[in-house]
């Protein structure tokens, strides 16, 4: 079995590679490029500085006609400024090891007050609960709403996600399903990235941490066993047993506040 090198052996072979470049080398130059983005990207993550620092570095001149010699000045200095990257790099490895960034997803501090909430196109539902969370003192989460930060989708999400506390789930009536050859038994179905999201929430902060509010007529998924249902109904009878599971959890609720 092949032993796998160590970040500072992979680290260090880029860097022979790079001190090698030869001027105006376009393929080894290409092959640089290209084996750089993969090593930045498996150690430190596709959103690290590092990856963005590495692919902003030029080779070429900004402008031009140019001359040759500045030609080979801008080629040397994107040279140098890679080894510099890379020497940057090794010492932060030896310092203190590497940080992914999925290692720095996994580690966010899960805030006390920070309620997720995951929602279809049901926009009446969606507010009176998120105002409903916040009547509590606890800050309701709605994806959209927050700061992307330059982050993807996928990233925004885990960041909000992972530090939050609670999570509420709505299932409202806002696709049609039905099982293959059975089309006369059409189903209202909440939409699909909800169920997703219930699912992934119950893995990331345990199925106690999940509650599940629901319109009459949606399909409800019978296989999350441990997480709550609750009928959402316009009269606001769903309010009581929602603080009382988040209290459960471990919020700080006022109960009293339920009721103002």
């Amino acid at each position: 079995m092949t032993k796998s090198k160590s970040t500072q052996e992979l680290l260090d072979e880029f860097k022979v590679q790079v001190n090698s470049l030869g001027y105006r080398d376009e393929g080894a130059l290409d092959k640089i490029r290209r084996k750089g983005k993969m090593l930045i990207s498996n150690l430190y993550g596709e959103s690290s500085d590092y990856l963005k620092d590495f692919n902003k570095i030029s080779f070429y001149p900004s402008f031009a006609p140019s001359d040759d010699t500045y030609k080979h000045q801008k080629w040397e200095q994107g040279r140098n400024q890679i080894i510099n990257l890379v020497n940057t790099m090794l010492e932060e490895s030896e310092l203190f090891g590497v940080k992914n960034e999925k290692t720095k997803t996994n580690n966010l501090k899960k805030d006390s007050k920070k309620v997720f909430i995951v929602h279809g196109h049901d926009e009446t539902v969606k507010t009176s609960v998120a105002r409903f969370v916040e009547k509590l003192g606890l800050n309701a989460i709605i994806l959209h709403e927050q700061a992307s930060k330059g982050k993807t989708i996928i990233e925004k999400f885990e960041e909000q996600a992972l530090s939050s506390s609670f999570s509420i789930v709505l299932l409202t009536p806002d696709d049609i399903g039905y099982p293959k050859g059975k089309n006369d038994l059409s189903n209202s179905r909440a939409r699909q990235n909800v169920i997703f999201e219930l699912g992934y929430f119950c893995g990331a902060i345990g199925r106690k941490n999940v509650f599940v509010l629901y319109k009459e007529g949606v399909e409800i998924p019978n296989d999350y066993l441990g997480v709550v249902y609750t009928q959402y109904d316009v009269g606001g009878g769903w309010q009581l047993s929602l603080a009382k599971e988040m209290k459960q959890a471990g919020l700080d609720i006022d109960m009293n506040k339920v009721f103002e």
